[in-house]
């Protein structure tokens, strides 16, 4: 890889593991675990767009390459495995956008409670309700991230996807262009 595609992976890294993740912790350590979720679903869709080739059958959407990081890394170091549909396309997408865990139309879905004060019961089923802890949750999304970066860093492939996703739309970060500033006279 050329020193400026291995400057971008860098960046990509970078920006995911202190600023997004660094984030997402430092919300919940100040008390502000719904905030914390939402963070952490958008982190997912915001990760997965790096992970999966957005020109690729069955990833051409947010929806989907969400779902599909959710079982192809979150699963993967989790307790136990979470429902990708469950948690992009109910808990995601109504969190996010309602501010709620429900949706009335889809009567017969899983309860999910969101729990914040006891990591022992994140992903505990008890009668119809699935808890997912804050900080259960959090642990596995870092643990999913470090897998991805694990993968990013040996693997070409996802390299050419990630640095083509970076080309499209950039990353939030240190700014890589140099700025004069200048003394008011």
């Amino acid at each position: 890889m050329d020193e400026l595609s291995h400057n971008k992976i860098g960046n990509i890294l970078k920006a995911f593991e202190v600023y997004a993740l660094g984030d997402i912790k430092k919300t919940q350590q100040h008390g502000m675990p719904i905030a914390a979720f939402i963070l952490a679903m958008c982190f997912i869709d915001q990760v997965s767009g790096y992970a999966f080739d957005n020109k690729a059958k069955g990833q051409k959407d947010n929806t989907s390459r969400s779902k599909k990081f959710v079982t192809e890394y979150m699963n993967r170091v989790a307790s136990q495995s979470y429902n990708s549909d469950d948690l992009i396309s109910l808990l995601r997408n109504k969190l996010v956008h309602n501010y709620s865990v429900f949706d009335a139309k889809i009567p017969d879905h899983p309860k999910y409670a969101l729990e914040f004060t006891h990591p022992e019961l994140h992903l505990r089923k008890d009668g119809d309700t699935i808890f997912i802890n804050a900080q259960g949750f959090i642990c596995d999304l870092e643990k999913a991230f470090l897998l991805y970066k694990e993968k990013l860093t040996t693997d070409s492939e996802l390299q050419q996807i990630a640095l083509a996703h970076y080309e499209e739309f950039n990353i939030l970060g240190e700014s890589q262009r140099k700025v004069t500033f200048y003394e008011p006279l």
